[in-house]
């Protein structure tokens, strides 16, 4: 008899200021690049890895600044986040070199 895993599915959620967060990044890239294809697969890149909470949250460590926050890295960006229950909540998304967050 085979064995069968399941991964407990998670529903992603985004806070008001992490939309408004990855509007930002949004304007920060195409700044830079001039381009809407790099700023596209720029934002499709970031939104796969916080698509990636669905499965396994509690694999990302806690920020070091909070035990209340977990954080991931998608490219520049940190993606800060909390699990409650079988709900991720995603909370900010700021850059990688920015001022520190205090959570």
């Amino acid at each position: 008899m085979a064995e069968t895993w399941a991964l407990k599915a998670f529903f992603v959620e985004l806070s008001p200021r992490a939309l408004r967060d990855l509007e930002q990044v949004k304007r920060d890239v195409f700044s830079a690049s001039q381009s809407e294809t790099i700023t596209f697969e720029y934002l499709r890149r970031i939104a796969a890895e916080i698509n990636s909470l669905e499965h396994m949250p509690l694999r990302f460590p806690f920020w070091k600044e909070s035990q209340s926050y977990r954080f991931l890295v998608a490219g520049k960006y940190l993606v800060f986040f909390k699990v409650a229950g079988s709900v991720v909540q995603v909370m900010h998304v700021r850059y990688a070199g920015g001022k520190p967050f205090r959570g």
